[in-house]
């Protein structure tokens, strides 16, 4: 069953997870919220999720657990609340969304644990890239 605008968060004034988030996330959404919200972090990755109240972090924890088998961790922060995911969960996550991702968009952990692929150059710090052009040699292996 797709997002509807019912479940939006225009209805509700804040951003909110509709509680059948596990039905709504597949391989391609999940892609697509790495490639927007993802980012690097030290020992792993993180996905920005400031907007969200801890309920729905959980929520967000265990969709990730129960159908992906990725194991997570809520690190609070200034902003809000952010998902991290740790060093030894991306090479899993990267299989899951390899097929999805365009490489120039990924976040440098899942760049460098890209599954059977070969990566031009180092992973792409942060925020490289934006705005930019990406290296012509990197397009031809997406």
């Amino acid at each position: 069953m797709p997002f509807t605008p019912t479940q939006s968060a225009v209805r509700v004034k804040k951003k909110v997870i509709p509680t059948n988030i596990e039905d709504l996330l597949t391989p391609l959404t999940l892609a697509i919220w790495i490639m927007d919200d993802g980012g690097k972090h030290p020992s792993g990755m993180i996905l920005s999720t400031y907007c969200f109240s801890m309920k729905d972090m959980i929520l967000l924890q265990k969709a990730l657990h129960t159908k992906f088998d990725i194991e997570t961790n809520v690190l609070l922060r200034k902003a809000g609340p952010i998902i991290y995911i740790p060093k030894s969960q991306l090479p899993k996550l990267s299989k899951i969304v390899a097929p999805y991702v365009k490489k120039h968009m990924a976040p440098g952990p899942i760049v460098k644990n890209w599954p059977g692929k070969k990566i031009y150059g180092s992973a792409r710090p942060l925020g490289a890239g934006l705005g930019r052009p990406w290296p012509a040699q990197a397009e031809h292996v997406l």
